[in-house]
């Protein structure tokens, strides 16, 4: 039975999968405006007097193949019915007469004022609870946006949930103007100073755009905080910051920020520097910052990150991540790497992360994690770790004592055990990770060397480069090892430099360093540009020139090339001068046909 009112509708109540409910009263849309209409509430000055009414021009199109659905006119509603926004009347209309969970549809508003606080905030329910639906509105005037109106957080919530917010230019009025007012064919005549008009309104939006919000809508942080390892739809990126003052752990600031697609690209992290950069901080205070952020800065986020920090050492910053974005991706790994070396402490958000967040930037109720938080977390926190695992570097005492090249240890004598310095590259140069490694307690270097390549699962359908840089020679069994390892990774290119030659005399350890040298792993010993190459690339030293830091290098490394060669003479393997003729250190090193091949 057809509800009676004045609308011949009276009450409908509306359910949805998605949990959205409106109980209004509504009429039917408009199919067009009145030409007088039109001028008069759309016209766009900057300070209006007496617009008490709101007109909605809508479009709702198939994104598929952007197929015209419907279209018409709403105004707001007011006595003797139900008082209702114009917002709500099109959510209404569009939730009963058109949406389908299956269809997918983009939806266009043409709005004489801007929405209010609350309008902004059902706008953004209806979106978070139906992804299949893309909005995007244009705004002739903006509706009551001084600095105290709870309708300027509005607009930004707007746009956190992927609405598009745009000021209407000429284009705009003259696309309503043709395809929703009564026009009898007449041209549209503009009033004027429209385009001036235009231009004020939009950088007041912009302004808006770029400060930060208060808080996130709940439906905004569970879809684009939920940790998951492969997040797709979400490409916005929400930073939720708080400085806080050392000295007695006071909150200056805290808020929310977003990355700005329009007019100009702004990612997140640059908008919060630009914030930071407007407030008036101490230079003798000490400031802590503590982000939760959806997603793991970019590479070029890092990099004015670091610079930041650089240019205010009073300031700490803490980064809780939800995601790790393109962790797989070399260069993004750089800038994690980069942001580690420059200070910022960072660590995956666990529950009780998304606890804290929540209940400083969202609301008061209790937090509702998701499924598989926990394993997600496990999994995001093990990739972060291994992205930013510290490889050892070498004290300037540390590598004067064990490269040394001489016969006998130094005065005062300290037991020369083995480190192994490896670098890993592509084959056509580019450097992919690089560390220090020791033995411990009987597990020798070459061993832990192997299982840290191993767990890197290179990707057999690319070649790669290891150098090393042994302080002694391979032991027959991690020869073996070493000779097993390249054979079950024929896309791997090894190459081994050592400074010194371990029981050299021995007849096992010559079999070693001749099985090496037969399964296509060439063995050198290091001379002066070897060493000036470790030094410059796995010692932490001073700056300046590599000086050699003892006597004789030069004679030394001389001697153990021509042992090196005898024993491999000896046991019928050919001369290695080819093997290195082609071997690529990096942009430090000088090329290596030029040196002495013994």
């Amino acid at each position: 039975m057809e509800p009676q009112g004045p609308s011949g509708r009276d009450s409908v109540e509306y359910l949805c999968p998605k949990g959205c409910r409106w109980t209004q009263q509504y009429r039917e849309p408009m199919k067009r405006l009145k030409t007088e209409t039109f001028y008069f509430h759309f016209e766009n000055l900057p300070d209006p007097d007496g617009w008490n009414k709101t007109f909605l021009c809508y479009e709702v199109k198939r994104r598929q193949d952007q197929k015209l659905l419907r279209k018409g006119v709403f105004q707001n509603q007011v006595e003797p019915y139900m008082p209702l926004h114009a917002e709500l009347r099109f959510l209404s209309w569009f939730h009963d007469t058109l949406l389908c969970p299956l269809g997918s549809y983009q939806v266009t508003l043409y709005v004489s004022w801007s929405p209010c606080s609350e309008c902004a905030e059902e706008l953004t329910t209806f979106l978070a609870g139906h992804r299949n639906v893309t909005m995007t509105i244009y705004v002739a005037q903006l509706y009551y946006c001084n600095w105290k109106s709870p309708n300027r957080e509005g607009l930004k919530i707007l746009i956190a949930e992927d609405a598009r917010l745009r000021v209407m230019f000429y284009d705009e009025f003259l696309y309503c103007w043709r395809n929703f007012v009564k026009n009898d064919y007449n041209n549209f005549d503009p009033w004027s100073l429209l385009d001036e008009n235009s231009r004020y309104h939009n950088r007041i939006l912009q302004n808006i755009l770029k400060e930060p919000m208060k808080r996130l809508k709940k439906e905004t942080f569970y879809f684009h905080f939920e940790n998951l390892p492969y997040a797709y739809g979400r490409n916005k990126t929400f930073l939720c910051y708080e400085v806080k003052r050392e000295r007695d752990n006071k909150v200056l600031h805290k808020g929310v920020v977003q990355n700005q697609v329009s007019p100009c690209a702004l990612h997140a992290e640059l908008s919060f520097i630009s914030c930071f950069h407007a407030t008036e901080l101490c230079l003798d205070e000490t400031y802590k910052v503590t982000w939760y952020i959806s997603w793991s800065p970019c590479v070029e986020c890092a990099e004015e990150i670091v610079k930041f920090l650089a240019n205010h050492r009073n300031v700490f910053l803490t980064v809780f991540i939800a995601r790790l974005y393109y962790y797989w991706e070399h260069t993004f790994k750089e800038g994690l790497q980069a942001l580690d070396k420059g200070g910022v402490q960072m660590h995956m958000m666990c529950l009780q992360d998304f606890k804290d967040c929540w209940s400083l930037f969202v609301c008061s109720e209790t937090f509702r994690p998701w499924k598989r938080l926990r394993k997600y977390y496990l999994f995001q926190n093990k990739t972060l770790k291994q992205i930013l695992r510290r490889e050892m570097t070498l004290k300037e005492e540390t590598f004067r004592v064990q490269f040394n090249n001489a016969y006998k240890a130094p005065k005062p004598y300290r037991r020369r055990v083995t480190y192994l310095c490896y670098q890993l590259q592509e084959a056509n140069g580019d450097p992919l990770t690089k560390g220090c490694l020791r033995t411990k307690k009987g597990y020798h270097a070459e061993s832990r060397f192997i299982k840290r390549i191993c767990s890197m699962d290179l990707g057999q359908d690319q070649s790669y480069q290891v150098t090393c840089f042994l302080t002694w020679s391979p032991c027959p069994h991690c020869a073996q090892e070493l000779v097993s390892f390249k054979r079950a990774h024929p896309h791997l290119r090894l190459q081994i430099f050592t400074a010194r030659l371990f029981f050299h005399w021995k007849r096992s350890y010559q079999e070693g360093l001749q099985r090496l040298c037969r399964a296509q792993v060439p063995v050198a010993v290091m001379g002066h540009p070897e060493f000036a190459y470790c030094w410059d690339n796995f010692v932490d030293h001073q700056p300046g020139p590599f000086e050699p830091p003892w006597a004789k290098l030069e004679y030394y490394s001389s001697c153990l090339k021509r042992r090196l060669q005898q024993i491999l003479r000896s046991w019928g393997v050919d001369d290695l001068t080819n093997d290195f003729r082609n071997l690529q250190l990096g942009p430090t090193s000088p090329p290596v046909s030029s040196r002495d091949p013994r």
